[in-house]
């Protein structure tokens, strides 16, 4: 039983990934409706910001090596936050959260 809902968690945190690519937020947690049990508002965040950090990476084919660097998160935790494994500190939000805004500005209008 907990090996089931071990599996569906990681289901939903993927799914979460993906749909943060086309969502916003508060349309991601509207649809999800999860409770503070199933995952705090901390971890749909940190799904959501590593789901915008992908599309990012992928549209500039930047490395992990360079996110690495950009975001100041050791390369080997960076892979576990994109598998969902691990979820963002404060402080490696506020880092993530300032790279996603520094691409949005360098974007031509």
């Amino acid at each position: 039983m907990i090996e089931d809902r071990d599996f569906l968690m990681r289901q939903i945190k993927q799914m979460i990934q993906n749909l943060g690519k086309i969502l916003d937020r508060n349309t991601l947690r509207e649809l999800l409706a999860l409770s503070e049990d199933d995952m705090s508002n901390e971890e749909l965040d940190s799904l959501y910001l590593m789901g915008q950090v992908d599309i990012i990476a992928a549209e500039k084919q930047l490395t992990p090596q360079h996110l690495s660097v950009d975001l100041g998160i050791d390369i080997d935790r960076l892979e576990d936050l994109f598998k969902g494994q691990a979820f963002l500190t404060e402080p490696e939000a506020t880092n993530v959260q300032s790279f996603l805004e520094t691409q949005d500005n360098s974007e031509p209008t």
